[in-house]
């Protein structure tokens, strides 16, 4: 069992990436590096984000008296699938019902390498992020990504399947504060987010 990974932010409340009010957890690493990317910093595998396996849980534990909704991001945590799947089985544990992931691994590729993960998974977003192909979507920033629903929970299914077309006309995006640093929770339709977080 891996007992530690790489993390850069816990984060609640999320209210900008799925659903309801969640917590989010951001990995940190990602070798797709996608043109505009809005989570460039989260690109290298700094080892200064490292953190145990116990201090996830407790903070896991910890917002599970707030929340039992979680999205994950980053980064991509599929990078590190041994801890990704710790992560995942820590929050089912602590009562998680609503697990949504993002990757820009795409979901034929997951399937074949990581289906541990996605058992444990309601919703996953794939694809890299392409920005000459932007999405009107909610919680999609391109056109070539999809969300599959996962779940087999038929309430859980029906609240995503409501949203799986929706378009984004009133998005919004939060700015959040963790560790000193300032970062943006949200899929911004434009790039006015830049002149606030240039990359």
């Amino acid at each position: 069992m891996v007992n530690s990974g790489l993390i850069r932010h816990f984060y609640y409340p999320v209210d900008t990436l799925g659903p309801k009010r969640r917590l989010g957890i951001w990995f940190q690493g990602c070798t797709h590096k996608c043109n505009d990317c809005i989570s460039q910093p989260l690109w290298d595998f700094d080892e200064s984000f490292r953190v145990s396996l116990a201090e996830v849980q407790a903070k896991i534990r910890f917002f599970s008296t707030f929340t039992d909704r979680l999205t994950i991001s980053g980064g991509d945590p599929f990078e590190q699938p041994e801890f990704f799947k710790q992560v995942l089985i820590s929050a089912r544990e602590e009562g998680f019902i609503d697990i949504l992931a993002y990757s820009g691994f795409y979901f034929q590729e997951l399937q074949s390498k990581h289906q541990d993960c996605l058992q444990l998974l309601d919703v996953l977003i794939d694809g890299p992020f392409d920005s000459t192909k932007l999405s009107r979507s909610v919680w999609r920033g391109s056109e070539n990504q999809e969300m599959y629903i996962l779940s087999p929970n038929p309430e859980i299914r029906k609240l995503y399947e409501d949203f799986k077309t929706q378009n984004a006309d009133n998005t919004k995006v939060q700015i959040a504060q963790s560790k000193n640093e300032f970062f943006v929770i949200g899929i911004p339709k434009d790039d006015k987010w830049k002149s606030l977080f240039p990359i």
